[in-house]
């Protein structure tokens, strides 16, 4: 495998995990839309319910003072008309959930009568409930009035209509005061997540109920605690789901359901808003830990797939470089096996035995110099060639000298099928295993018979020509010594009768001839 293949796993492993992250982040996405939409559900259900929780409680209670203003002016003309007006005014708020209090004020503002009876005869003219009446004089028109504090520490809201006399002209109000435990349990029970948090607001945006939070109201300020953005109720809308944080102030980043409570069948100087949210951070909290887990997950797969890659590469590179080594070495052992091969089938013969001399093979060249077949001899031992020129200690001493010294070589005598023996000149080697223990013999051997038959006739000859030199020798020899004898007597004479000389070196130059001559014939 080579580099290119390498590149092209690691790209076929990237473009898997980007598969793979692909369809995670996919699966992730779907589910955040999921859980969103299912929060702006349920959000938008508990909404709703408090709509129409609060809607009904306004209806009634429209109807309520519409009924006792309109009862109003017979309960005055009766002798009783105090105790009268009371007992009306403790049926209305018995029978309507949520109010804490009915107040009737005269024209300048002093409380004639009130159930539960506190503050008769006190003067409330400059409240702001009691102000919005005069600057409205619409009496068809349910007033909601500013939240304010009261006495109780608690913030109280008003619902206030217009009493007329007889011409039309303004004659006072008639209010009912809204009871904020009753709307906290209402709130509260639309709870179904720790972080949930609802909070009901004036139309103008002051907050005066949220839940879990203590009730809170601040300045004119809607920037500041304790107020609500009245950019949705500007905008005219009955329900909207929103996501921020300037919903309600001092609340995290939230998911928001938004309802205007504005009954149809009820004129209002102003809406209540209602706000039912939960924060973000909580609606999200199992998605980012799924998110962290899918994450840490699919970064331990990728790594996991990296390093497998990796070291699989590793492996599969040095698996390959082995099978490269084996090429080799198997390329070399058949080089090997061909020279081995040639050199095998060679002119001299060729036998390869086991440790325990079974021939094993045999070339054709030996096959030619024994007579036998291959067949023949492959099972058998060599000792079928053995010539009885050789005795067994011959053949024990060249057996001992193979397995000390891992070979042998010398002349020695074979005999072939047909019976006559020939020389050859043998050679034999040991072939021994990694742990030292001869496993093969190979031997080769070459046929001199020629050789012995040159030598012995060369034999013949240098016989016969000694036998020549020998009587020519003793021929020659009688008259090389006559010579010495007769050059001998001459110089004598011719020393004692005619001393020349120059007759004396040749005489003498004669002799050492003779005397040459004599010592090469001996």
């Amino acid at each position: 495998m080579n580099s290119s293949s390498f590149i092209s796993q690691r790209l076929w492993l990237g473009a898997a995990l980007f598969i793979l992250g692909s369809v995670m982040g996919g699966n992730l996405y779907s589910d955040r839309i999921s859980i969103d939409a299912r929060e702006r559900e349920r959000l938008a259900t508990q909404a709703r319910v408090i709509d129409e929780n609060l809607g009904r409680q306004l209806v009634a209670t429209h109807l309520g003072l519409n009924t006792i203003r309109g009862d109003l002016p017979y309960l005055k003309a009766q002798k009783d008309a105090t105790a009268l007006v009371n007992r009306r005014l403790q049926a209305m708020r018995d029978a309507t959930p949520g109010m804490r209090a009915v107040t009737i004020f005269d024209k300048n503002g002093t409380l004639i009568a009130r159930n539960p009876d506190r503050f008769i005869g006190q003067n409330f003219k400059d409240r702001d409930y009691f102000q919005i009446a005069i600057h409205g004089m619409n009496p068809d028109i349910l007033y909601v009035s500013q939240p304010f504090l009261a006495e109780t520490n608690e913030y109280v809201i008003n619902l206030v209509r217009i009493l007329v006399d007889e011409n039309g002209a303004f004659d006072g109000i008639i209010l009912a005061s809204l009871d904020p435990g009753y709307f906290s349990i209402l709130l509260a029970s639309v709870s179904y997540a720790p972080d949930m948090w609802t909070c009901l607001a004036h139309g103008d945006g002051k907050l005066f109920l949220k839940i879990p939070a203590p009730p809170v109201a601040g300045e004119d300020d809607p920037a500041k605690p304790g107020h609500f953005d009245p950019r949705f109720v500007d905008a005219g809308q009955k329900a909207a789901i929103l996501i921020g944080s300037g919903f309600a102030s001092g609340q995290e980043r939230s998911l928001v359901a938004l309802r205007t409570i504005r009954p149809a069948e009820v004129p209002m100087s102003k809406s209540l808003v209602l706000a039912v949210g939960r924060n973000l951070p909580d609606v999200f909290a199992e998605w980012h830990r799924n998110v962290a887990q899918q994450c840490g997950l699919f970064a331990l797969l990728a790594l996991v797939a990296g390093f497998g890659l990796f070291f699989q590469q590793r492996r599969r590179r040095a698996y390959e470089l082995l099978l490269a080594e084996k090429e080799i070495v198997r390329k070399q052992a058949e080089a090997d096996l061909r020279i081995a091969a040639v050199a095998f089938e060679s002119q001299e013969g060729m036998v390869v035995t086991d440790a325990d001399e079974v021939i094993l093979r045999v070339n054709r060249a030996f096959t030619e110099i024994s007579g036998y077949t291959a067949e023949e001899l492959i099972g058998k031992t060599p000792r079928l060639l053995r010539s009885p020129r050789h005795d067994a200690e011959f053949h024990h001493a060249m057996a001992e000298t193979i397995r000390q010294t891992g070979g042998w070589q010398g002349e020695i005598w074979d005999r072939r099928k047909d019976g006559t023996d020939h020389p050859n000149w043998l050679m034999v080697s040991a072939v021994k295993g990694g742990d030292g223990i001869i496993t093969h013999f190979v031997v080769s051997q070459h046929d001199i018979t020629e050789r012995k038959r040159f030598e012995e006739d060369l034999r013949e000859k240098n016989r016969v020509l000694e036998q020549f030199t020998n009587v020519l020798a003793h021929h020659l020899q009688e008259p090389v010594r006559k010579q010495l004898v007769f050059t001998s007597r001459l110089g004598q004479l011719l020393e004692a009768h005619h001393p020349d000389q120059d007759v004396q070196q040749a005489l003498a130059h004669i002799k050492r001839g003779a005397e040459r001559l004599r010592l090469l014939l001996r």
